[in-house]
């Protein structure tokens, strides 16, 4: 009896860490309504329209607390002066080599304390081609990944980031990232 007792406890802490510490924080969902997309995020996040001759940009951010730094955005661009067709997806490795010089110089002016590894390629999501960047950052001996999708869907640009420090932020920013659903 007093193993079973034993065993009860510890199944119990064992799932209260798992809880506390690794288990994606809970999602609701959102849907943008330039886009049919629906994607999965902090409750209580922010979402925002903004509207123009020339552009409509529509955005949902998560809150972030102190307790839970983890930065979650979802993003739609269409613009009258630039044409997105669903083909440019091909043509955004070309973009991001820009930003390997900018990151080179920046590591270069902060010295050694500021380092950058990236990973990018062409995604599949839900059957959407798209193109992920992973940039892992270190500045100060503390650490913290950026992870941004980019698809295009009909005219729209869209831009999903998300970035995260621990291993409960990272597992929440994956399921919010796997949650994208093109309706």
């Amino acid at each position: 009896m007093y193993n079973l007792f034993k065993i009860t406890v510890i199944a119990v802490i064992i799932t209260f860490v798992y809880q506390q510490w690794f288990a994606a924080l809970p999602l609701t969902g959102y849907h943008l309504s330039s886009v049919p997309v629906k994607v999965k995020m902090l409750s209580g996040s922010q979402v925002s329209r903004s509207t123009d001759t020339t552009s409509d940009i529509e955005s949902i951010i998560a809150p972030k607390s102190k307790e839970k730094p983890i930065v979650m955005v979802a993003m739609s661009v269409s613009s009258t002066m630039e044409n997105f067709e669903e083909s440019d997806i091909e043509f955004i490795p070309d973009e991001y080599q820009k930003f390997d010089q900018l990151g080179s110089i920046y590591g270069n002016i902060a010295g050694k304390s500021f380092s950058v590894k990236q990973d990018r390629g062409f995604i599949d999501q839900n059957g959407k081609r798209g193109y992920q960047m992973t940039m892992k950052m270190t500045a100060q001996e503390k650490e913290f990944t950026l992870v941004q999708q980019v698809f295009i869907v009909g005219e729209h640009l869209l831009v999903f980031m998300a970035s995260y420090s621990d291993t409960q932020e990272e597992n929440t920013a994956m399921a919010f990232l796997d949650s994208i659903e093109f309706l």
